[in-house]
């Protein structure tokens, strides 16, 4: 007599067994909210790598055509990785998934399913992939949260900018661009005025750099400042530096804090940095020079902005 003795499924082992009903809603649920895990639960493990890799190229290609052609998937939120492309196809995913089961259900078919650490690595692996993109990918995307780099930008503007969250330092810029930088945990957005070896001094709220006046011409125009302790409206100006870059700034009242500084030799390795909103920014001024190391990114476009003119424009 031949004794048979039954086992659990090891790693890498499948189990084989004919769908359930709640085999069917357990494929649709898991690809819809995991995928591609319901391709998994099916025994599909082709599919989901096939899938993993669409949803890749998906992902990408969105990020792509919103930093070539912003808005981009702006137009409908405020958080690209949870709407538009993505969710359409995670959708039609769950739904293939679930159909795969019906099918094998209805025709009888056993489906060989994979072990639970199989489901458990698709599973998370979409989730490493999203946060490697999110650290490393050149392309990044910020919101700003304060007023200082109006008129520039405005709170709730979302900025495209060039270079990895990850890899702070990486990115060189130059003088004139606004950047993202850190200081300690916050990261900041301000514009580079004066690089290493220059000297900063302000004088009334005007800027000079070696020695040489900033050009600043009035624009004619005022902002409406709903911050308490300024004036009702400040008055819009545009620089020009010495390289020929051009950008508006903000006066809120003829004797800041900060109207006066300097003058002031940038350090080796450092960038001189001013929020364009010169009476309300908390930059250089008042935390010195910012290291090349602490540098993790330059504007390259405004994505999304309350002000559609200024959408698609280097800041």
């Amino acid at each position: 007599m031949t004794e048979a003795v039954l086992s659990s499924p090891q790693v890498g082992e499948v189990s084989t067994k004919r769908p359930s009903r709640r085999g069917v809603v357990g494929a649709l649920v898991l690809n819809l909210l995991l995928p591609p895990v319901g391709y998994v639960f099916v025994g599909r493990v082709r599919l989901a790598l096939g899938f993993l890799a669409l949803l890749i190229v998906a992902t990408l290609a969105v990020l792509g055509w919103t930093f070539h052609a912003p808005p981009g998937v702006y137009r409908w939120a405020d958080d690209a990785s949870n709407v538009g492309p993505i969710w359409i196809l995670n959708v039609a995913a769950a739904l293939h998934a679930g159909w795969i089961a019906w099918r094998a259900r209805a025709t009888g078919v056993a489906v060989k399913r994979p072990n639970f650490l199989v489901h458990l690595l698709f599973a998370v692996t979409p989730l490493l992939v999203g946060l490697g993109l999110r650290l490393f990918f050149p392309l990044s995307a910020y919101t700003i949260p304060s007023a200082a780099m109006i008129p520039t930008l405005t709170q709730g503007d979302i900025l495209g900018v060039y270079g990895a969250r990850g890899l702070c330092g990486s990115i060189k810029p130059v003088v004139g661009d606004v950047i993202i930088h850190r200081a300690g945990k916050v990261r900041y957005v301000k514009r580079i005025v004066a690089r290493a070896g220059q000297i900063v001094t302000l004088r009334a709220g005007v800027l000079s750099i070696d020695g040489r006046v900033v050009t600043r011409r009035a624009e004619g125009r005022s902002l409406p400042i709903a911050d308490g302790g300024y004036s009702p409206n400040g008055q819009v100006y545009r620089e020009t530096l010495p390289g020929g870059r051009s950008y508006e700034t903000l006066d809120l009242v003829s004797d800041g804090e900060f109207d006066d500084f300097g003058p002031f030799t940038v350090p080796a390795g450092a960038w001189f940095v001013l929020g364009d909103n010169r009476d309300n920014s908390l930059d250089s001024r008042a935390q010195g020079p910012v290291e090349q190391k602490d540098v993790c990114g330059v504007v390259t476009k405004i994505l999304k902005s309350a002000d559609a003119a200024h959408v698609g424009v280097r800041p």
